[in-house]
C-alpha cells in the first residue's frame, strides 16, 4: 500500500500545477536570520532570529539563498555581510524539518541558490547539497513544463518530504524603488509607510501597482521561477530616513504592517494571486502563517 506522502506525489499529472504557478512563501535574503543585531545588520537582518526551522514554522517553503566560501568555509552573504552561520547546519534545519512535515507536494522546500561569492563556492555549494540528497537543478530547460508533483517526486529525501535547491533560473521583478521611506520632491517632505504617518499612502501605493504589474505579466513561459518582492527595498534616503526613526528592514515590515496588508489583499482579490509563484517578503514570522494560508485559499478556489 502507498503511504500518505507516496500516494500524494502519485497524483494525475493533471491534478498538479506547473511549479512556476506553485504557491510560495519566500523567505527574502533568508539566510540573515542568523545575523546577531547592531547598526550593520539592523540594515542587513531581513528576517527574525530562529533560523530555517523558525522560518519554515512561519509559513516560508522557499529561500533566497547566497552562498559564500569564505576561507575553506561554506557560509552565506547579504551582499557585503557576511553571516558566518554553517550553509550544512542551516541545510540540516531544512531537511529534518521535511521528514516532520513534508507530507505533500505543497510542502516542498526551495532554495534559490545564487550569487555565490568566492573562488570555488558553486562547487562547494553543490558539495554541500548533494551530502544532504538535496536535488539540484541549474539548467533552467528542465523547469520546463515541470509540475509541482513532479518536482517533488524528484526532489524527495529518504526520510521523508521534499527538498529541492534551484541554482539561478529566476525572473525576480526586483524594482529598487518600492521603499518604505523616502523624499515626495512635489511635498518637499519626506515620507514613510509606517501605520501612524499619513504619508504612508505614497510607499503603499507604490508597492500595491508593483504587485499588480507582476501579476499582470504572469509566470515565465519557460517554466523559470518568479517572485513578486512584497517586501520593502533599501535605498539611501529610506536607510537615512529610516535610522532617523530608529528603525530597520525588520521593523520597516512590522511597523507599516506590510504582511498582514497582503494577507488581506490576497483575500479580497486585490491581489491577484491566482498564478503567483513564489511571493517575496520580509520578516516571514510577523504573518506568514497567515499569508500562506490565504495564498493557499487561493489555490483551492481557483
Amino acid at each position: 500500500m502507498l503511504s500518505a506522502l507516496a500516494f500524494a506525489f502519485a497524483r494525475p499529472r493533471l491534478a498538479s500545477p506547473p511549479l512556476n504557478e506553485h504557491h510560495m512563501i519566500m523567505a527574502h535574503d533568508a539566510a540573515t536570520t542568523y545575523l546577531d543585531g547592531g547598526l550593520v545588520d539592523r540594515w542587513a537582518k531581513t528576517q527574525q532570529d530562529g533560523g530555517v526551522r523558525s522560518l519554515l514554522d512561519c509559513g516560508a517553503r522557499a529561500f533566497d539563498w547566497r552562498p559564500k566560501l569564505k576561507r575553506g568555509k561554506l557560509i552565506m552573504h547579504h551582499s557585503s555581510v557576511d553571516i558566518n552561520h554553517p550553509m550544512g547546519a542551516a541545510l540540516d534545519e531544512a531537511v529534518a524539518w521535511a521528514a516532520v512535515n513534508g507530507t505533500s507536494p505543497d510542502d516542498l522546500i526551495v532554495f534559490h541558490s545564487w550569487d555565490c561569492a568566492g573562488d570555488g563556492c558553486d562547487a562547494a555549494a553543490r558539495a554541500a547539497f548533494a551530502a544532504r540528497n538535496i536535488t539540484i537543478i541549474d539548467d533552467c530547460s528542465e523547469l520546463d513544463g515541470l509540475t509541482l508533483s513532479e518536482a517533488a517526486t524528484r526532489a524527495a529525501l529518504p526520510g521523508g518530504g521534499a527538498v529541492l535547491a534551484v541554482t539561478g533560473c529566476l525572473e525576480d521583478h526586483y524594482e529598487p524603488d518600492v521603499a518604505c521611506s523616502g523624499y515626495d520632491l512635489e511635498a518637499d517632505g519626506a515620507y514613510t509607510c509606517y501605520r501612524n504617518d499619513s504619508s504612508r499612502a505614497l510607499p503603499l501605493t507604490r508597492m500595491w501597482n508593483y504587485l499588480g504589474n507582476v501579476s499582470a505579466a504572469g509566470p515565465p513561459a519557460d517554466g523559470r521561477l518568479y517572485s513578486h518582492q512584497a517586501l520593502w527595498q533599501e535605498t539611501d534616503a529610506s536607510v537615512a530616513i529610516g535610522v532617523l526613526h530608529g528603525s530597520s528592514l525588520l521593523e520597516d515590515e512590522r511597523r507599516s504592517g506590510l504582511n498582514a496588508l497582503l494577507s488581506q489583499r490576497v483575500a479580497d482579490g486585490s491581489f491577484d494571486a491566482r498564478r503567483a509563484n513564489l511571493v517575496e517578503v520580509n520578516n516571514v514570522c510577523d504573518g506568514g502563517a497567515a499569508l500562506l494560508a490565504a495564498l493557499r485559499a487561493v489555490k483551492r478556489s481557483s
